[in-house]
Protein backbone atom coordinates (compact mmCIF):
# COMPACT_ATOMS: atom_id res chain seq x y z
CA UNK A 1 0.00 0.00 0.00
CA UNK A 2 2.82 2.40 0.83
CA UNK A 3 4.46 1.70 -2.54
CA UNK A 4 1.23 2.48 -4.39
CA UNK A 5 0.71 5.73 -2.49
CA UNK A 6 4.30 6.90 -2.96
CA UNK A 7 4.30 5.95 -6.64
CA UNK A 8 1.10 7.89 -7.23
CA UNK A 9 2.40 10.83 -5.23
CA UNK A 10 5.77 11.15 -6.93
CA UNK A 11 5.31 9.36 -10.27
CA UNK A 12 2.28 11.27 -11.54
CA UNK A 13 3.91 14.73 -11.76
CA UNK A 14 7.00 13.25 -13.41
CA UNK A 15 4.90 11.54 -16.07
CA UNK A 16 2.79 14.67 -16.59
CA UNK A 17 5.89 16.83 -17.12
CA UNK A 18 7.39 14.27 -19.50
CA UNK A 19 4.12 14.06 -21.44
CA UNK A 20 3.90 17.83 -21.75
CA UNK A 21 7.52 18.12 -22.81
CA UNK A 22 7.18 15.35 -25.40
CA UNK A 23 3.98 16.89 -26.74
CA UNK A 24 5.56 20.34 -27.13
CA UNK A 25 8.75 19.03 -28.75
CA UNK A 26 7.44 16.22 -30.98
CA UNK A 27 3.73 15.85 -31.56
CA UNK A 28 2.21 19.31 -31.20
CA UNK A 29 2.88 20.54 -34.76
CA UNK A 30 1.61 17.32 -36.32
CA UNK A 31 -1.80 17.20 -34.62
CA UNK A 32 -4.93 19.21 -35.36
CA UNK A 33 -5.92 21.93 -32.92
CA UNK A 34 -8.82 20.01 -31.39
CA UNK A 35 -6.59 17.02 -30.56
CA UNK A 36 -3.99 19.29 -29.00
CA UNK A 37 -6.74 20.91 -26.92
CA UNK A 38 -8.16 17.62 -25.69
CA UNK A 39 -4.74 16.31 -24.72
CA UNK A 40 -3.79 19.49 -22.91
CA UNK A 41 -7.12 19.40 -21.08
CA UNK A 42 -6.29 15.85 -19.99
CA UNK A 43 -2.98 17.02 -18.51
CA UNK A 44 -4.54 19.96 -16.68
CA UNK A 45 -7.37 17.79 -15.34
CA UNK A 46 -4.93 15.10 -14.18
CA UNK A 47 -2.80 17.76 -12.47
CA UNK A 48 -5.82 19.14 -10.62
CA UNK A 49 -6.92 15.66 -9.55
CA UNK A 50 -3.36 14.90 -8.42
CA UNK A 51 -3.36 18.07 -6.31
CA UNK A 52 -6.54 16.95 -4.56
CA UNK A 53 -5.00 13.49 -4.06
CA UNK A 54 -1.87 14.95 -2.45
CA UNK A 55 -4.01 17.09 -0.15
CA UNK A 56 -5.75 13.89 0.93
CA UNK A 57 -2.48 12.00 1.44
CA UNK A 58 -1.07 14.85 3.52
CA UNK A 59 -4.36 14.85 5.44
CA UNK A 60 -4.93 18.53 5.00
CA UNK A 61 -8.62 18.23 5.66
CA UNK A 62 -9.29 21.92 5.06
CA UNK A 63 -11.41 22.39 8.21
CA UNK A 64 -13.40 25.26 6.72
CA UNK A 65 -14.65 23.04 3.88
CA UNK A 66 -18.21 21.81 4.51
CA UNK A 67 -18.82 18.08 4.43
CA UNK A 68 -21.09 18.27 1.39
CA UNK A 69 -18.23 19.78 -0.63
CA UNK A 70 -16.04 16.68 -0.57
CA UNK A 71 -14.48 16.80 -4.01
CA UNK A 72 -12.91 13.34 -3.98
CA UNK A 73 -15.67 11.84 -6.12
CA UNK A 74 -15.18 14.60 -8.69
CA UNK A 75 -11.41 14.09 -8.59
CA UNK A 76 -11.74 10.38 -9.31
CA UNK A 77 -14.24 11.06 -12.09
CA UNK A 78 -11.89 13.72 -13.48
CA UNK A 79 -9.05 11.21 -13.46
CA UNK A 80 -11.10 8.75 -15.49
CA UNK A 81 -12.09 11.52 -17.90
CA UNK A 82 -8.43 12.52 -18.27
CA UNK A 83 -7.63 8.97 -19.42
CA UNK A 84 -10.26 9.29 -22.13
CA UNK A 85 -9.11 12.76 -23.18
CA UNK A 86 -5.48 11.67 -23.37
CA UNK A 87 -6.42 9.25 -26.13
CA UNK A 88 -6.54 12.24 -28.49
CA UNK A 89 -2.76 12.49 -28.57
CA UNK A 90 -0.35 10.23 -30.44
CA UNK A 91 2.91 8.55 -29.56
CA UNK A 92 4.83 8.51 -26.30
CA UNK A 93 3.11 11.58 -24.73
CA UNK A 94 -0.22 9.73 -24.99
CA UNK A 95 1.19 6.76 -23.09
CA UNK A 96 2.73 9.01 -20.45
CA UNK A 97 -0.49 10.94 -19.89
CA UNK A 98 -2.54 7.74 -19.67
CA UNK A 99 0.07 6.21 -17.37
CA UNK A 100 -0.07 9.22 -15.04
CA UNK A 101 -3.85 9.03 -14.86
CA UNK A 102 -3.81 5.28 -14.26
CA UNK A 103 -1.24 5.72 -11.48
CA UNK A 104 -3.55 8.27 -9.93
CA UNK A 105 -6.47 5.83 -10.13
CA UNK A 106 -4.32 3.20 -8.40
CA UNK A 107 -3.43 5.74 -5.72
CA UNK A 108 -7.08 6.59 -5.13
CA UNK A 109 -7.90 2.90 -4.98
CA UNK A 110 -5.32 2.16 -2.31
CA UNK A 111 -5.62 5.31 -0.25
CA UNK A 112 -8.32 7.83 -0.72
CA UNK A 113 -11.31 6.29 -2.28
CA UNK A 114 -11.70 3.08 -0.33
CA UNK A 115 -12.29 5.02 2.87
CA UNK A 116 -15.37 6.68 1.34
CA UNK A 117 -17.00 3.33 0.64
CA UNK A 118 -16.93 3.56 -3.16
CA UNK A 119 -14.54 1.34 -5.07
CA UNK A 120 -13.55 1.58 -8.70
CA UNK A 121 -12.70 -2.11 -9.06
CA UNK A 122 -14.56 -4.91 -7.35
Amino acid sequence: MLIAISTATFGVPVLLVLAYRGWVLRTRPNLPQWRNGLGLTALVLAALCWTWYVLGVCDLGLPSLPLFLDLTAFAVLGTVVSVLLALAWRGIPRLQAIGASLLLIVGYQFFGYTRFGIRLVK
